[in-house]
């Protein structure tokens, strides 16, 4: 079933069951699923979905910032990985001892490991100084945007970073911001839109009009980071 919400066309899938409960789910992958009590017809399903129209679209619209399928990694010399939206190419040595570290010099991403073709060492050293710099930099872009929403009054939350395949960040009930380790990879002003659309959420947990004018008045130009987002791959 589809309708047209704008210039939108919004398509929806409908399972009947026995309670007398109608519920609309919107999941990340952007299917709609509509519960239905079995005795609602097409045209009442039509309306009330039509009704919650403007949700659906907002939903649809978040989930568009989740991270893009990315490509296998081989890490293998000269292959490109990033940090802060710049590309920098792994250049992998050798050690004649145990000593294995990972450095960021000269526009490469210098590996040394015992063996150049242990792949998973060489992934776990990348993602490692990834962490560290992640732990340092998303602490300190979280300190700017919690002062730059100081009119709103939001006390500074804990942050969490994590590996995540859906989402950017997320906010939790408690009130705790969770960034994902790969965000580390994009650039400052996509990094700043994430962490500003959480705190947003710890003013409003929907999004809803209140929503996007909060972010509207922190981030005017929010939408570019949003679109940036939705076509990176790393």
């Amino acid at each position: 079933m589809q309708f047209i919400f704008g210039k939108q066309t919004i398509h929806y899938n409908i399972q009947r069951h026995a309670k007398p409960v109608l519920k609309i789910t919107v999941l990340p992958d952007g299917v709609v699923f509509v519960v239905v009590p079995a005795d609602k017809t097409d045209a009442e399903i039509a309306q009330r979905v039509k009704r919650k129209a403007k949700w659906i679209v907002r939903q649809l619209n978040y989930f568009e910032q989740c991270p893009p399928s990315q490509p296998l990694r081989s890490f293998v010399n000269g292959e490109t990985h990033h940090y802060l939206g710049k590309q920098y190419r792994l250049k992998i040595n050798c050690s004649d001892t145990t000593s294995t570290k990972c450095v960021l010099k000269s526009g490469y991403f210098c590996i040394t490991v015992a063996d150049i073709s242990d792949k998973k060492q060489i992934q776990t050293l990348l993602e490692n100084w990834y962490r560290e710099k992640a732990k340092r930099y998303f602490q300190q872009r979280l300190e700017y945007c919690v002062a730059k929403m100081k009119r709103y009054k939001i006390a500074m939350p804990t942050l969490l970073i994590q590996k995540m395949f859906r989402r950017w960040g997320s906010c939790t009930k408690k009130g705790k911001i969770l960034l994902n380790l790969d965000l580390v990879k994009m650039p400052p002003q996509c990094i700043d839109y994430v962490i500003v659309h959480e705190l947003c959420h710890l003013l409003e947990r929907n999004h809803t009009d209140k929503f996007y004018r909060i972010l509207s008045s922190v981030l005017s130009d929010w939408k570019k980071s949003k679109d940036k987002l939705g076509t990176y791959r790393m």
